[in-house]
């Protein structure tokens, strides 16, 4: 039998322990002194037989040959001390098999909640439901607060780094912002949790996540859409290239070749077929063509030759005010000619279903006294360079077709909220920072896929109902069995100035909005870092009164009309958005129309809630952490807990122990067994930092020190 009273269950049946199996758990929550990270219980590596028993619920791969088996990586498991569920929902996970026994972990907790999430980011996130255009008929009803605080979304004006004028916006100026608390509902639903409400915490229900860049189609989702093609020629075909003798008219350049690089054919979306190119995304293209040309007519007589190149959209030719673009014609010649056309289209919309094709036509002119040209001729594919294939096929590599899709998302594009969130930010870096902003405690649900949340306010909110674990207290255990107890006057690796900080921009002043715990310790070192947030922080506006900047455009050229703009990258934002302050304006619907609107600007800073982190963040949600480290004491003591104090544990509740006349958060239960007493670590809260009983008499004498007893532990 195992030296404790933990057992493992799998599948509904107990693993067989032995004498050699320490199985001995810890639970945890959040550990308070790594704040941007997110604890779970688990137990150290320990081992059970290999015996039959043992194989089969672990599933070996190869029980007949047990010693070399390859068992799997991980089973759900449940964990019991003393006959009490104490970790229902456990993961098991099998890391080894040597010498007749399996290497095991176990894992419970919010374990659960973070191999959910894993590496999946916001645009992972499944908002598909709020699919909608970009176009003004869209945006602008979106602008007002209620809607966004109806949807979860809506659209924002902010100042971007163009012009800002309110009595005629610029449609495309706008993004859409979402509210934190779909992105984390969302995150929970994706991962199949729910959670305690936040929406009673202010901060919560006002974060805001706004639009840091402008989407922009990815390198890899363009380059599955984009075209290079070349001509090939075939000697038992057309051994002269693709070739005529008298005038033709407009005829497609069969530009079919994409097997080699750097030719290629769209690999995603759309299509090449028959020299072809078929859109499928709405956007902006660059189309451009390379075709070298040998023409000629004899030169004894008057009559000339010439040749035109021209791009095709829907089998038309381009128009643009009336004129033909996108094309490239000679002029009237005589005598051999050689010539590179290259016709080019720069940033032209292009729409799902339209079509773009490479044309060229040769065209006969008379000469005085309506004498036609003589021996006309046309050639392409035969003049140019060459590349011959071992099957005798020629590639003249001076004959090209490119259909380039641009990164630039156009106006009436779908909008998906989830591609316009912050690019690379982790879910699981979203809910930490939710945890950092509101010092949250996070425990997952012992039976359910359930996240309960605890601000860290409330723990001293809960002295009331501390838990009274005075005679768990184990003072009379013997040093030789047990570990000796520990005090520390420091927790964690704190210094004397505690930095919470958001992440650097360079557009945004250095250190705006960070914030700060001063210890007043000379034996810690000089700073510490509690946590970098993903986010940045955001200024107003330098031009436009109450308006927030995100620089995404700087002026590079204003001598010339329209201003000439360079992209500025923006690091992901926070804000709030309240009801106020209230903001009206006309936004241009295009066609010369402008429509009156009303909105809410968001904001960084307030004199209410305000992201400056020295203000509502450290003073109110940060207040247990202030108590910690006040006057640290940190003991680790030996106390002897149930099973049900296990199955119970609720960090966001203090407890209370007479001997030494405090209160004390619990930050961990370290190898537990219901045999013996136990390593439990805990912080004193400072008596500075606590609330007054609610009635003189009531509760325990602490206020202020009143009958505070002499340092002696």
């Amino acid at each position: 039998m195992s030296t404790t009273t933990n057992e493992v269950w799998v599948r509904g049946e107990r693993l067989d322990l032995d004498d050699e199996t320490a199985l001995l758990p810890s639970f945890q929550a959040n550990d308070r002194s790594k704040p941007d990270t997110i604890q779970s219980s688990y137990s150290p590596e320990f081992s059970v037989p290999g015996n039959t028993h043992n194989h089969r619920l672990l599933r070996q791969a190869a029980a007949s040959q047990s010693t070399q088996g390859a068992a799997y990586v991980r089973v759900p498991a449940v964990l019991t001390s003393g006959g009490v569920e104490t970790l229902p929902l456990a993961i098991l996970t099998i890391k080894g098999y040597s010498a007749g026994r399996y290497q095991l972990q176990l894992f419970g907790g919010n374990r659960r909640l973070v191999e959910q999430l894993g590496e999946k980011t916001l645009r992972d996130l499944d908002l598909s439901r709020f699919n909608h255009l970009w176009t003004p008929a869209n945006i602008a009803p979106r602008l007002p607060y209620a809607y966004w605080e109806t949807n979860g979304y809506g659209y924002e004006i902010y100042d971007r780094g163009k012009n800002l004028d309110f009595q005629s916006i610029d449609p495309w100026q706008c993004y859409p912002s979402v509210a934190a608390w779909l992105i984390w509902n969302q995150i929970l639903t994706d991962a199949g949790f729910t959670a305690d409400s936040l929406m009673g915490e202010p901060l919560f229900a006002a974060l805001n996540v706004p639009v840091a860049n402008p989407f922009v189609y990815s390198n890899e989702f363009r380059e599955a859409r984009a075209l290079n093609a070349g001509l090939v020629t075939t000697p038992t075909t057309n051994p002269r290239g693709i070739e005529h003798e008298s005038e033709f008219g407009p005829e497609r350049l069969p530009m079919v070749y994409t097997a080699q690089a750097p030719y290629h054919a769209p690999s995603a979306g759309a299509t090449y077929t028959g020299a072809r190119y078929t859109v499928d995304t709405l956007g902006y293209y660059n189309l451009s063509a390379s075709v070298f040309v040998h023409f000629y007519c004899d030169t004894l007589w008057p009559g000339k030759v010439s040749c035109k190149v021209e791009l095709r959209i829907n089998g038309q030719p381009i128009y643009q005010n009336g004129a033909q673009i996108a094309y490239d014609e000679s002029s009237h010649v005589a005598g051999p000619q050689d010539k590179a056309f290259a016709p080019r289209l720069d940033r032209w919309i292009l729409h799902p279903g339209d079509t773009v094709e490479l044309f060229w036509q040769g065209d006969e002119w008379d000469g005085f006294g309506n004498v036609g040209p003589t021996d006309p001729l046309w050639q392409v594919g035969y003049r140019g360079r060459q590349y011959v294939f071992p099957n005798g096929d020629s590639l003249d590599t001076q004959v090209t077709f490119t259909v380039t899709l641009l990164e630039e998302f156009p106006p009436g594009g779908l909008i998906k909220l989830n591609e316009w969130l912050p690019d690379g930010v982790t879910q699981l870096e979203f809910v930490k920072t939710i945890m950092i902003l509101l010092s949250l405690t996070i425990t997952c649900d012992n039976y359910r896929p359930h996240l309960h949340l605890a601000t860290g306010n409330k723990l001293l909110e809960n002295i009331p109902i501390a838990r009274n674990w005075s005679n768990k207290l184990d003072l009379f255990a013997p040093p030789s069995r047990l570990p000796e107890r520990d005090l520390v006057y420091k927790f964690g690796d704190y210094g004397k100035r505690n930095l919470l900080q958001w992440k650097e921009d360079e557009n945004v002043k250095k250190g705006y909005g960070n914030g700060e715990i001063l210890v007043a310790d000379e034996n810690l070192p000089a700073e510490y870092v509690l946590a970098t947030l993903p986010f940045a922080a955001s200024e107003p506006s330098d031009t436009v009164p109450g308006v927030l900047r995100i620089l995404n455009y700087k002026a590079s050229d204003i001598t010339v009309q329209p201003v000439a703009y360079s992209g500025v990258k923006a690091q992901p934002r926070l804000v709030l958005r309240e009801e106020a302050p209230i903001s009206t304006g006309q936004i241009d619907m295009g066609n010369g129309s402008l429509q009156p609107f009303t909105t809410s600007l968001s904001y960084f800073a307030s004199v209410g809630l305000s992201l400056l982190l020295d203000t509502t963040v450290l003073s109110v949600y940060w207040a247990d952490l202030k108590a910690m480290l006040d006057e640290t004491r940190y003991l680790v003591e030996q106390l002897r807990l149930t099973p049900a104090d296990i199955a119970g544990l609720d960090y966001s509740i203090p407890v209370w122990i007479d001997a030494f006349q405090d209160y004390f958060a619990v930050s961990r239960v370290e190898e537990y067994s219901p045999s013996r007493s136990t390593s439990v670590h805990l912080v004193r809260l400072s008596a500075k930092h606590l609330p007054p009983p609610v009635l003189p008499g009531d509760g325990r004498e602490f206020w202020r020190g009143e009958f505070y007893q002499g340092e002696w532990y």
